[in-house]
């Protein structure tokens, strides 16, 4: 009925971004959350974290995401990581940094990874396979394949030097 009602007094635009401040609200309070039970690791040294896992948990590690299995519901675009100084022996992440924005989000997660790992600590990234879009932006047979990447994905203010994409 709430639906029928929003759709007859309001745009769509609107709707979509009522839709997001609820998804961005239950995110906050999920991270709080996550904030609360992170003091669990407080004094803890040579912790393993998995940034972004989604469902797909490492036993034996702090497991960190968004998504409610997590062992620690916190926003990674959120500047600081509860984590003590030099506390991580490795922290690792899969499939989860390009969905970070880029540069200041990105940036500001990498600076504290650097702050939590230990001297000599591991910070491991994997992220899709870029050897395709590679191959065709200097391999003019594949061209309309990163022809349609660029049009979809890019974007507007990502240019090198020379203008070109």
């Amino acid at each position: 009925m709430l639906k029928s009602i929003l759709k007859k007094v309001t745009t769509k635009a609107m709707r979509s971004s009522l839709r997001e401040v609820v998804y961005e609200s239950r995110i906050t309070f999920r991270h709080c959350k996550g904030l609360w039970r992170s003091r669990q690791y407080q004094y803890q040294i040579d912790l393993r974290l998995h940034l972004g896992c989604g469902a797909k948990l490492k036993a034996g590690w702090v497991n960190i995401d968004v998504n409610k299995r997590a062992d620690l519901t916190l926003d990674l675009r959120k500047a600081l990581l509860p984590f003590s100084s030099e506390s991580c022996a490795i922290v690792y992440c899969e499939d989860f940094l390009e969905h970070v924005d880029y540069p200041e989000p990105t940036m500001s997660l990498s600076k504290e990874v650097y702050r939590i790992l230990k001297p000599g600590g591991i910070f491991s990234i994997g992220v899709p396979d870029t050897e395709w879009p590679l191959r065709a932006f200097f391999n003019a047979s594949h061209a309309s394949s990163f022809q349609f990447a660029k049009d979809k994905w890019h974007a507007s203010w990502c240019t090198t030097k020379n203008g070109a994409y």
